[in-house]
């Protein structure tokens, strides 16, 4: 069975934490990506190159945007709840050892690397995922040895290593990579799961009537027919006399 990528995503805009909440992702997030491009540390990580120019980013959340609306991933983007400032994306894609298996992918701003955000984002997909979708078995991510940083950050939400496995850069360069996983099993057995989230319920989502939406409404007049001009024709008064000019001559 195939993953509904596109109601997973419906779905985690639901989701929230005590810090952060979760929405589409925007073409205007290139702008905050943008910046974290600039910092080396963030694309150490990655399996793209640094962007030269801001125009590149676009392109990439574009890229992604459309792949998300073709329902070949679900992405969000991680805002803070208070401020809605951009804190990171975060993504889940299908895996090639399985149709019943994902793949996470997380992208935190460098401002928010302190406070454990990138941790309680990903607890929370984490959690979503196996909540809302029991055809998801398997949990995935993948993190190069030396980034310990994201290795840390996978083994924390309860993914345990399996495998080192290589993938190609965009650069086409081999890079190794340690595949980790979670599945269904574990997680239900509550010894690796670890911290909850928490979900906006709206009543006309369980069957109540939802809210009216005023729209404006445009009143369209049908064009009618052109009428031929009324002839018009000046009365004489009575008193007037048959020599009075006649209002058309004869041809």
């Amino acid at each position: 069975m195939q993953i509904d990528f596109e109601s997973l995503a419906l779905e985690l805009q639901f989701v929230h934490t005590s810090r952060l909440a979760l929405r589409p992702v925007a073409i205007a997030d290139a702008w905050p990506l943008w910046d974290a491009t600039k910092n080396s540390a963030f694309n150490a990580g990655l399996l793209w190159a640094q962007p030269e120019h801001e125009s590149q980013v676009f392109e990439r959340v574009d890229a992604i945007m459309r792949a998300a609306q073709r329902g070949r991933l679900a992405a969000v983007s991680a805002v803070c709840r208070q401020t809605g400032q951009w804190v990171g994306m975060f993504r889940f894609l299908p895996h090639a050892s399985s149709t019943r298996a994902v793949e996470l992918g997380i992208w935190i701003h460098p401002s928010h690397w302190h406070g454990r955000l990138a941790l309680e984002l990903a607890q929370a997909c984490g959690n979503a995922v196996f909540s809302f979708f029991p055809g998801v078995e398997m949990l995935i991510g993948a993190a190069a040895p030396t980034n310990r940083g994201s290795c840390s950050l996978i083994r924390l939400c309860g993914l345990l290593p399996v495998r080192n496995v290589w993938r190609k850069h965009e650069t086409l360069a081999d890079v190794e990579l340690i595949e980790h996983e979670l599945t269904r099993e574990k997680w239900l057995e509550g010894t690796v799961r670890p911290k909850g989230f928490n979900q906006v319920v709206l009543p006309s989502r369980i069957g109540a009537a939802a809210p009216a939406v005023v729209q404006r409404q445009t009143r369209v007049t049908p064009l009618l027919p052109p009428q031929p001009a009324p002839l018009v024709e000046h009365l004489l008064p009575v008193n007037e006399t048959a020599a009075a000019v006649p209002l058309r001559q004869a041809a």
